[in-house]
């Protein structure tokens, strides 16, 4: 079972970006994008790394429309290929959005709207979508407890695993409107994979707050999600060995 629809993530993302700029070719590519991406204009490497994550989804989506028969047809392809031509053109330094307006029309636009509506159709997409609200408390947790087992007296080896693996889980919610659920899935994968193979780490603390705190944080996000049956088969298997949490 599909749990994204990366065309509709994709299209939402475009669509932002051709309000932001309020139809004008004049307006800056580095500011409209930051404000899509919603990070600092100055900071470019987290421009960068967004940029390069909506491309991946971007190759993801001429995967999946060349290998569909309902979907591979002419105009698909012609809207798609204008849909690369005003992605693909980056220019961080001085550039406009020119080159957007210039391939992506609000026709484009529409089209590709409902081509996601289409794949919709033909697959069966169930996935529980975080909202901003929803996102920003999840962030707010994560750093409480990378806090909590910063300043505690934990092996050291347990710590610096806890708090890599609670980054890559903040790193992944606030690229959560470029990558979707699929990107936080994979997070959550690695990161239980990651304490199961370290568990002789994790049993002996078992009973810490700051243990306690990160699995009932895993299992919260991962229910808020509905995540796939990979992740949730190592919830299973890794709930063997803890305790309950309360």
């Amino acid at each position: 079972m599909n749990t994204d629809n990366v065309i509709l993530r994709v299209h939402n993302l475009i669509e932002q970006a051709y309000k932001e700029a309020a139809g004008s070719s004049l307006a800056s590519y580095r500011e409209t994008w930051a404000k899509v991406f919603e990070v600092d204009e100055d900071d470019t490497s987290s421009l960068l790394s967004s940029l390069s994550l909506l491309f991946e989804s971007l190759r993801t989506i001429r995967s999946i429309i060349e290998s569909h028969p309902s979907l591979n047809d002419e105009k698909n392809m012609e809207f798609l290929n204008q849909i690369e031509l005003g992605i693909y053109h980056v220019n961080l330094k001085d550039g406009t959005m020119g080159e957007f307006y210039k391939h992506i029309k609000t026709e484009t636009l529409t089209a590709f709207y409902y081509i996601g509506k289409t794949l919709s159709l033909l697959n069966e997409f169930s996935v529980n979508e975080l909202d901003s609200e929803e996102i920003n408390s999840l962030i707010s947790e994560i750093e409480e407890l990378t806090h909590n087992f910063s300043i505690s007296t934990l092996p050291d080896k347990l710590k610096l695993i806890a708090i890599n693996k609670l980054n890559l889980i903040r790193e992944a919610l606030t690229q959560y409107a470029i990558t979707g659920p699929k990107g936080i899935e994979d997070i959550l994968e690695q990161t239980i994979g990651s304490v199961c193979l370290n568990a002789d780490s994790f049993i002996p603390e078992s009973n810490s707050p700051e243990v306690k705190g990160f699995f009932k944080f895993i299992r919260e996000l991962s229910q808020l999600l509905g995540v796939g049956n990979s992740a949730a088969q190592f919830i299973e298997h890794i709930t063997k060995f803890l305790p309950p949490v309360k």
